[in-house]
């Protein structure tokens, strides 16, 4: 996945940036797109499905773009570790919501999936997007 802006994309000079972070120049990004399909993703509009509701457990490709798109990398405090590496999850537990939901979901590379779902573990989502992990006494 490139992502890159409407501008470059037209001519423009800025670099498109791959999903595992890495810069390529803006002219590799305009070959690709031509060479393997333009899929556009346009932040803000509701011309995708993005909340399936109780009818599917896991993301849905489009919600799985969408994260990546709103998060370079793991969301948890400190992590770099690329979003083409990390899982989809539920901040809300499924179990308990039934939903599944751009809006619900964040990205976690595998080792902090484990420890989120760990019982040793708090954790905590704030409104920008990080993810917070606190190791609890037992």
């Amino acid at each position: 996945m490139v992502t890159m802006t409407l501008a470059s994309l037209l001519g423009g000079l800025a670099p498109g940036v791959l999903d595992t972070g890495t810069l390529i120049s803006p002219g590799e990004a305009r070959r690709l797109a031509a060479e393997h399909g333009l899929i556009p993703v346009v932040l803000g509009t509701k011309s995708e499905v993005l909340d399936v509701g109780s009818k599917a457990r896991f993301h849905t490709q489009a919600m799985r773009i969408g994260l990546r798109v709103q998060h370079r990398t793991c969301t948890v405090q400190g992590c770099t570790v690329p979003a083409a590496w990390c899982h989809a999850h539920h901040k809300t537990p499924w179990a308990l919501s039934r939903r599944t939901s751009l809006a619900d979901g964040t990205l976690v590379c595998g080792p902090h999936h484990r420890k989120i779902h760990h019982p040793a573990y708090t954790t905590t989502y704030d409104p920008g997007g990080t993810t917070h992990l606190t190791r609890t006494r037992r």
